[in-house]
């Protein structure tokens, strides 16, 4: 059994998910507190490295400051292990 925080979240969010009937808005609070700011993350990132004119800008930038993939992730949430809130 894994008992780090991301093992508990793991485990509490696949508990809601198994009981979404008793808890339903418990399962979609933890599910959007969980993964909202990495899908809107991932939806920006894909409008600037899609199409052809701000994909060139976003290597360019890229290029010269790598670290902005340092800040994209941490902005995502793909930095930290996620911290269960109290209900």
């Amino acid at each position: 059994m894994d008992f780090t925080d991301a093992g508990f979240v793991q485990a509490a969010l696949a508990f809601l998910e198994a009981n979404k009937e008793v808890f339903p808005d418990a399962y979609a609070r933890a599910w959007r507190e969980t993964f909202a700011a990495r899908i809107r993350a991932s939806s920006l990132f894909a409008a600037l490295t899609v199409p052809p004119l701000p994909s060139r800008a976003s290597i360019a930038v890229l290029q010269r400051s790598p670290a902005v993939l340092t800040w994209g992730a941490r902005w995502s949430g793909k930095a930290r292990i996620p911290q269960p809130r109290a209900a």
